[in-house]
């Protein structure tokens, strides 16, 4: 597409009230799996499933489409302000969004041209600079009123852990043994604090009753924490739990804690006219070599060593043949992937697959994944197509509820479920302190 096109497309786009939330164009990279599976109540059509929606950003500029701040209708670069978030949080619940999946990062991606050059990264804004997501909740104090969840995936950024700790990144399945941290959570959310234990009695001055509130005394391999939690209970207590790692050990790690499953995949896509010149007017803005900076910490790889033309599906290590076999197979038609072959398929979305078509033909895919993996959501924004076919809500099932009672669709259910982990850690109303044992 030329200027004088790209000019008359975003002209075009301003005049018409276009929003860059509505672009029927999504990530499939963070479909999910619930866990355990529950019947969702209130169903016109119970034998149609009802999508779990999460938007899925960063505090970041562009997120996944590297150098995207060059765009003439971004505003991701405004993720510094608060009424950034404020605006979106309302745009998402007029939507009646199940939440909000902000992403972070605590160091830098160096690989690409490394080692430590973080150079690429930094040019194109490859999630660089980001802030901590919990710069918005602080922003809006502690009456989150229940909504929070929290993704429990190991960290996998060597800058991070050479910032943090101060040596390299454990390798993979040593982190998830580090996991200990998990179980002080559980005490420090369900067991340092009985359920009744804020009686705020203004006549006799009590706050949290101190018989209410103990230590937890936690000594592990990895961890010593002997205190209470600082902060009261939030109505459920322990957030929602989803896990995004897919290896083995992650897997592993998720069948004991987590309540939904992130899982990525890739898939061919249909096209149609108009918002595949959308699609291709973003890529024009996109970065390749911020597209590779975020290639190289995701993966561990640093593709400057090969050629821009070199065909990767030959080459070693095996972990970059698996990779791009993986696309090759989803993206038919494309006779060689290059290393910039690859930077040009994560320039836009990242690593999952990228639908692009009209409204009807991107709810089309979606509803293939859920016949065919039976998934159980998106992080994604489209809307009106899924409510006409049935597959979203018109309204949260539990209003005012937390964001646990409107993912189960289960009221009164805040805290973790009977089954799982969490909740063997209650410390529950009437029961004493001696009674009330905490798991090792």
């Amino acid at each position: 597409m030329d200027s004088n096109n790209r000019a008359e497309l975003r002209s075009s786009a301003k005049n018409s009230e276009w929003n860059p939330c509505c672009i029927p164009r999504t990530s499939l990279q963070r479909t999910f799996f619930k866990k355990p599976r529950e019947d969702h109540h209130g169903e016109a059509d119970p034998s149609r499933k009802k999508l779990i929606l999460n938007a899925f950003v960063e505090m970041c500029s562009g997120h996944q489409s590297p150098s995207l701040a060059t765009w003439y209708y971004d505003t991701s670069t405004e993720f510094n302000s608060i009424s950034h978030w404020v605006h979106l949080a309302k745009l998402l619940e007029a939507a009646k969004f199940h939440g909000i999946f902000i992403a972070d990062v605590l160091g830098g991606y160096n690989v690409y041209r490394g080692p430590r050059n973080p150079a690429p990264a930094l040019k194109s804004g490859a999630q660089w600079p980001a802030n901590e997501p919990l710069a918005v909740t602080k922003h809006r104090g502690p009456p989150h009123r229940g909504r929070l969840g929290w993704d429990i995936v190991a960290g996998y950024l060597d800058s991070a852990a050479r910032n943090l700790v101060d040596s390299e990144q454990p390798e993979h399945d040593g982190r998830y043994a580090m996991a200990e941290y998990i179980k002080v959570m559980y005490k420090l959310f369900e067991s340092s604090w009985r359920d009744d234990a804020v009686l705020l009695d203004r006549q006799r001055a009590i706050y949290p009753h101190p018989a209410l509130v103990r230590e937890i005394n936690h000594e592990g391999k990895y961890y010593t924490v002997p205190y209470p939690h600082i902060c009261q209970p939030s109505p459920q207590r322990t957030p929602l739990l989803l896990q995004a790692g897919t290896s083995k050990a992650g897997k592993t790690f998720a069948a004991q804690n987590a309540e939904s499953i992130f899982v990525g995949g890739h898939s061919p896509s249909v096209v149609a006219e108009e918002a595949k010149a959308k699609s291709d007017d973003y890529a024009q803005d996109g970065d390749l070599d911020g597209a590779l900076a975020l290639f190289g910490v995701w993966t561990g790889i640093d593709l400057a060593v090969y050629h821009d033309d070199e065909e990767l599906r030959h080459v070693r290590p095996n972990a970059i043949r698996s990779t791009v076999e993986a696309w090759s197979k989803a993206s038919l038609g494309i006779p060689k992937w290059s290393k910039k072959t690859v930077a040009k398929n994560i320039t836009i979305g990242g690593l999952g697959a990228t639908v692009v078509g009209t409204a009807a033909q991107v709810a089309d895919e979606f509803e293939r994944w859920v016949k065919e993996a039976d998934v159980d959501g998106f992080n994604i924004l489209l809307i009106p197509e899924l409510r006409r076919r049935g597959l979203f809500w018109d309204e949260h099932l539990v209003q005012g509820g937390t964001y646990r009672e409107n993912f189960y669709g289960r009221p009164g259910e805040s805290g973790p479920l009977g089954g799982h982990v969490a909740s063997g850690y209650r410390w529950r109303k009437g029961v004493s302190v001696e009674e009330a044992g905490i798991p090792a």
